[in-house]
């Protein structure tokens, strides 16, 4: 088995797994196995996987035969990657679905957890997709990984790299399945990103505050305690809707098809690129 590890806090998040093969009683450490990277890069974000060491290899395999890579922006987006994947593991690396007969769904046999600009996920074996607002682990060492993570993660010295480590490096004291060194990737957040750019297609300055979550930030904007936030339309729909909020402006070529009365940037004259995953812009009614 295998822990892994996905944290988000501020404007980065980290994923790290551990670096052990187990075979039943047998261990070989990265000292023994050069390929022991249980994370690997995907898109502009990584994926890392827990269950058969085999997974490695069909993850591999598959993402790297892809011409576009998956964009992973949200859970729907990820499933629907899931469901390929799965067909492709039958087909194309001879997998065995049947984990239990009593499973509503074929098993794709291995769990994974995902950091990409646009959040943290997680993906069951049974294709569950979740999407996560702080933290979350997946193996054998997974509670004392949650554990370390519950206790550490509101301690300001610690960013989302530092917690993601003390994880696993938690799990790996106390779970004899999980081994050092730890493997750690960082990804920059797209909502940062597209403040940074904003600013500069505006020509203004920002006092920029990054929350864990759309709702988190719309929260703070209703409570006056911000002036502006951006964020995924959808996430404001039902306030946009009741006039708590109003959008002023998308990131879009055309408009969007919810919010056709809310012009593009580029119809106010700020030149600003377009982001894959739909943004916008709302303040306080007023």
């Amino acid at each position: 088995m295998s822990t892994i590890v996905v944290v988000r806090k501020g404007a980065q998040v980290a994923i790290t797994a551990d670096t052990l093969t187990k075979w039943g009683s047998q261990k070989e450490s990265a000292a023994y196995v050069a390929n022991h990277q249980k994370v690997m890069p995907v898109g502009k974000g990584f994926v890392a996987y827990c269950g058969p060491s085999s997974a490695r290899h069909m993850l591999r395999n598959y993402f790297g035969s892809l011409k576009t890579p998956p964009k992973l922006t949200d859970p729907e987006d990820i499933f629907a990657t899931w469901l390929l994947l799965h067909h492709a593991c039958k087909e194309r690396y001879f997998l065995n679905p049947n984990e239990d007969t009593a499973d509503s769904v074929e098993s794709t046999r291995f769990d994974c957890l995902i950091a990409s600009p646009h959040g943290i996920f997680g993906v069951g074996s049974h294709r569950l997709v979740q999407e996560f607002t702080r933290f979350y682990a997946y193996g054998s060492g997974m509670e004392y990984a949650m554990g370390a993570l519950w206790a550490l993660y509101d301690d300001p010295a610690l960013d989302a790299q530092a917690l993601a480590i003390k994880a696993i490096e938690a799990a790996a004291e106390f779970n004899d399945a999980t081994g050092l060194p730890v493997i750690c990737h960082t990804v920059r957040l797209a909502d940062v990103m597209a403040i940074a750019v904003f600013a500069k297609a505006t020509g203004a300055e920002y006092n920029a505050l990054n929350f864990n979550s759309g709702g988190e930030a719309l929260t703070q904007l209703l409570g006056g305690h911000v002036q502006a936030c951006m964020g995924n339309p959808l996430e404001f729909m039902g306030h946009l809707q009741s006039k708590a909020v109003r959008a002023l402006g998308v990131f879009r070529d055309t408009r969007f098809a919810g919010l056709p009365d809310v012009p593009t940037m580029k119809e106010q004259g700020i030149n600003s690129p377009n982001f894959q995953m739909w943004r916008g812009l709302a303040m306080p009614k007023g």
